[in-house]
């Protein structure tokens, strides 16, 4: 669920023979991804991309990681969190590729 080109190869590597790997996230430019065509037909490989989802998708996503949240590191998936009202620095943050994801939060309403 990235659009950095680094992690896509990185996982295209790692992918077991039959693999599929579903491109959620890369909207925005960045330099085209390197992979070989031997390869993919080699380890019979699925490269998948996907745009938009509905609502049930989200919900569905949400209801994977409350299940599974204590099973899986999830957790190490955002290496910082801001505010809402800190948004600015989330969104410069995100976009020099420091942090793998950032997260945002709502402030506190008390």
């Amino acid at each position: 669920m990235t659009g950095v080109p680094e992690v896509i190869e990185s996982g295209l590597k790692a992918m077991a023979i039959g693999g599929a790997m579903i491109l959620v996230g890369s909207v925005y430019p960045a330099r085209p991804v390197q992979l070989s065509a031997e390869t993919i037909v080699r380890r019979l490989l699925r490269i998948e991309g996907i745009h938009n989802y509905v609502d049930l998708d989200l919900a569905n996503a949400l209801n994977f990681l409350e299940r599974f949240q204590n099973q899986y590191p999830f957790s190490r998936l955002c290496e910082q969190t801001f505010l809402l009202s800190d948004f600015k620095a989330a969104f410069a943050e995100s976009a020099n590729r420091r942090s793998y994801r950032v997260a945002v939060r709502p402030d506190s309403t008390s």
